[in-house]
């Protein structure tokens, strides 16, 4: 079992800074005896960044698990009502390994590969400029991307991808979801509709979520998501909906 302790020496937090590619900017640093330590970097959009470093003597004998798991449940205590995430080099493999082990999904790229703390989440959502793919996506959804999303956000995952277009006046954000061709018929489009859903709630969560179906099975799967259909339009309602599928 790791018990990290809250440490203001400053050797101890100098040579656990040491171990990081970026230095942390933090005044929550924490022990774990000789092996290393970690910290906990809170910020006014609700989030808190986690890390956790062990010191060369200590590493590959398995231990990097359980210290991120205790640096991550100690996040959740002290900051329950906030997005716990990691920042980690494109490079280190282990820590993208253990993360993900823990329930951290990737959610974006951008400098770093920034994890995001989501024990349950079924499907992880990537943000993406890829051209390629963005004009795969445009394809499937045809005249509504053209005609109603310029500077919408992409996000990707293995089965397709999804939108969102922020609509600021009328503070609205829209989702849109696809799932490519070989992958229909399978239960996924579900779980996509859930996953960027909750993408939406997390970045905009004051703002009302609405969507626009032109299948009676989209309609279906909006639905059980927690959508509602009132007065020609489907807007996000909540979990107190069928989420069955």
């Amino acid at each position: 079992m790791v018990t990290l302790v809250n440490t203001e020496d400053n050797c101890f937090i100098k040579k656990l800074q040491e171990c990081f590619t970026n230095t942390p900017i933090s005044n929550e640093y924490y022990r774990w005896e000789e092996y290393g330590g970690g910290y906990l970097s809170a910020n006014p959009r609700k989030e808190v960044e986690i890390g956790y470093a062990l010191f060369p003597p200590f590493r590959r004998q398995g231990r990097g698990y359980f210290i991120a798991e205790a640096i991550t449940m100690l996040a959740l205590q002290k900051y329950p009502s906030y997005r716990v995430v990691a920042y980690v080099p494109y490079d280190n493999m282990i820590s993208m390994s253990i993360l993900q082990r823990l329930g951290y999904v990737l959610v974006d790229k951008v400098g770093f590969n920034v994890f995001q703390y989501k024990p349950f989440c079924e499907i992880s959502l990537v943000k993406t400029e890829d051209l390629s793919f963005i004009l795969d996506v445009q394809q499937e959804l045809g005249n509504r991307c053209e005609k109603k999303w310029p500077g919408h956000v992409f996000y990707r995952c293995e089965y397709g991808g999804g939108a969102l277009r922020v609509d600021q006046e009328k503070g609205e954000i829209e989702i849109c979801y696809v799932i490519f061709p070989q992958f229909r018929q399978q239960g996924k489009g579900t779980l996509l509709v859930k996953a960027i859903t909750q993408m939406a709630l997390e970045l905009y969560p004051k703002f009302r979520i609405v969507a626009e179906s032109a299948m009676p099975i989209s309609t279906h799967i909006l639905e059980k998501v927690g959508f509602i259909k009132q007065e020609g339009s489907i807007f996000w309602k909540g979990d107190d909906c069928d989420s069955d599928y």
